[in-house]
C-alpha cells in the first residue's frame, strides 16, 4: 500500500459497512486484496479491499498494466490456464457506489399537467381543486 489521501467529502463516509480511502499505489506491484487488522486484546479482523474504476485487471497476477490474455503466467503456460486458476477475483472491483438518499420519487410537472387540464377546462371549473385533483374551486 501507499500514503493514504484524507478528505473533507462527507460523501465518502457515506457507506453501510464501509468506509472509501484513497491510497496511492505502485502500479507495477499487484493489488492487495486486504489486510489483516488487530482491533485489542488479541483480536485481528480480516479486512477486505475493493477497488473502484479499475481500468485493466490481470485475474492471473493481479497487476492493472494488462489483462488476462497479455499476462506472462498465461503466456508462459502456453494458454492452458483456466478460469479457476485465477489468483486474482472480479470481486476486487467495487459495485457502484450511491449514498444514501430519500426513497422519494418525484416526477418532474406531473402536478403542473394536471393544473393545465383541470383549469383548461371551462365546462366544470368548480369541480377542480387548486392543485388540479378533486373537488374544490380552481382559484381559491
Amino acid at each position: 500500500m501507499g500514503e493514504v489521501f484524507t478528505s473533507t467529502d462527507p460523501n465518502l463516509y457515506d457507506g453501510d459497512h464501509f468506509i472509501q480511502v484513497q491510497v496511492s499505489t505502485d502500479l507495477s506491484l499487484p493489488l492487495c486484496r486486504g489486510r489483516l487488522i488487530s482491533m485489542g486484546k488479541g483480536k485481528q479482523v480480516w479486512i477486505s479491499f475493493k477497488y473502484k474504476r479499475l481500468p485493466n485487471l490481470c485475474y492471473w497476477c493481479g497487476r492493472l498494466t494488462h489483462n488476462d490474455r497479455d499476462c506472462e503466467l498465461w503466456i508462459d503456460n502456453e494458454n492452458t490456464l483456466t478460469p479457476e486458476q485465477h489468483e486474482f477475483e472480479p470481486n476486487l472491483r467495487a459495485p457502484p457506489f450511491v449514498a444514501a438518499r430519500e426513497s422519494v420519487i418525484k416526477v418532474l410537472r406531473f402536478y403542473a399537467v394536471k393544473k393545465k387540464k383541470c383549469l383548461g377546462t371551462p365546462i366544470h371549473r368548480e369541480s377542480c381543486r387548486k392543485d388540479g385533483f378533486g373537488k374544490g374551486k380552481a382559484s381559491e
